[in-house]
């Protein structure tokens, strides 16, 4: 599986700023409205977005409750789009944070035995 890292839910980024505001393990509900799309920021279309930030723990707990074996996790500092307003276009057509301080997204294999 290939997933967006918990780290980027964080942060609040509606105002065309990065800035950290949720836990890395939120109980509560964020509830998010703006219009746009991730594919089409300048769409009229009215969003509303519900989310729960979990950490990687309780991905691979999760998974491993289940029977299932981690073969890997790795975690990479750049992404397929930009989906923080700060983030810069690299040669390879991902994008990263200007200093590359915290991962963007990560993969994960598990198999069953």
């Amino acid at each position: 599986m290939a997933e967006f890292h918990p780290i980027v839910w964080m942060f609040d980024y509606q105002d065309n700023k990065t800035v950290m505001r949720y836990k890395y393990n939120q109980k509560e509900v964020i509830y998010e409205e703006y219009s746009g799309t991730y594919a089409d920021t300048n769409d009229e279309m009215l969003t509303r977005e519900y989310g729960w930030n979990h950490g990687l723990g309780n991905v691979v707990t999760a998974l491993t409750s289940e029977g299932l074996q981690i073969e890997f996790l790795r975690e990479y500092d750049e992404c397929p789009y930009n989906v923080l307003p700060d983030l810069e276009e690299e040669e390879n057509g991902m994008f990263a944070t200007k200093d590359k301080l915290y991962p963007l997204i990560y993969t994960l294999k598990a198999t069953k035995p």
